[in-house]
């Protein structure tokens, strides 16, 4: 029995000092210390303004081709599609350049847009929910383009057409001419459209005594021309005086390409059947003239 005592007490012992080794390895950690860190500072692209947002061109993928209404198209609440500029939950939109108000919509502020290079511009905010003294003549939403302080010196233009089907062919062209000197700058900005499209009216009505069908195909013509020139002179580096004419002129002209009503009796009904021609043209014209006088002094911020 002796010689199991001492072979069990010594496999006892080596057993032990295995498990107190093994715990010892279990609970041995290893520490890494910190040899340099490096922080990197970065812009955020968009920023909140009072009302919405605003962006700095300059963050924006957009190329050196690119005119402004193309960086329009990257942002957010905003839909650039058909020539028109829309925002979410606005039925109109303002548009401001410098802190002067464009007064154009629709067509002709998209055109004036697709004019102005957007290597010019520095800032744009849009505002989907403004100021007070703007949302209380309506629901309108807000942009504000913020140019270069140093703007190009020199002549420059753009001429752009398209045509389009829509049940006939619509012509729709446009021209901007721009002259910057470093203290007097003119531009204008011209679009011309000829729209046409078709309107079918068809129904019919159910009387007591009969029926009456009404088919009346209708062509329309909508004509747009619309001429805007703004002159300004920097009279000091903080002055700033423009002058604004904007003539656009509408035309519509609708004809009836059939105006057919019929009668139709029922049976048990002595009237006789009966049908209606008709023929017309209706024509609406519309001239307007706009002129303004914008000036600005920007005062020096204190430090």
């Amino acid at each position: 029995m002796k010689p199991q005592r001492h072979l069990s007490l010594l496999l006892l012992l080596l057993a032990s000092y295995f498990s107190v080794e093994a715990q010892e390895r279990d609970t041995t950690s290893t520490q890494d210390s910190l040899v340099a860190a490096r922080v990197v500072a970065y812009r955020e692209k968009i920023k909140p303004v009072p009302g919405g947002y605003a962006v700095r061109v300059a963050d924006l993928p957009v190329s050196k081709e690119a005119k402004a209404l193309d960086v329009l198209k990257f942002l957010p609440s905003l839909s650039v599609q058909n020539h028109s500029i829309e925002m979410d939950g606005r039925s109109s939109i303002k548009v401001f350049i410098d802190g002067r108000p464009i007064r154009m919509s629709g067509r002709e502020l998209a055109d004036y847009l697709q004019a102005l290079p957007a290597g010019d511009l520095d800032r744009i905010e849009v505002q989907t929910q403004p100021s007070a003294d703007i949302s209380a003549s309506g629901n309108v939403g807000v942009i504000r383009i913020t140019r270069q302080k140093d703007p190009t010196v020199g002549l420059r233009g753009n001429l752009s057409g398209s045509v389009g089907l829509n049940s006939y062919l619509s012509e729709m062209g446009s021209a901007f001419l721009e002259y910057n000197g470093k203290k007097a700058f003119i531009s204008g900005n011209f679009s011309a459209d000829n729209l046409y499209n078709l309107r079918h009216t068809r129904y019919w009505a159910d009387y007591p005594t009969g029926k009456m069908e009404v088919n009346n195909p209708m062509k329309w013509k909508n004509q747009y021309l619309s001429g805007a020139i703004s002159a300004g002179w920097r009279i000091t580096e903080r002055d700033l005086l423009i002058a604004d004419v904007r003539i656009p002129v509408s035309r519509s002209l609708v004809t009836d390409l059939e105006n057919t009503t019929r009668w139709l009796p029922k049976q048990d009904v002595s009237d006789p059947a009966s049908t209606l021609y008709a023929e017309g043209t209706a024509t609406s014209q519309n001239l307007t003239q706009d002129y303004s006088l914008y000036y600005r002094h920007d005062f020096p911020s204190r430090a």
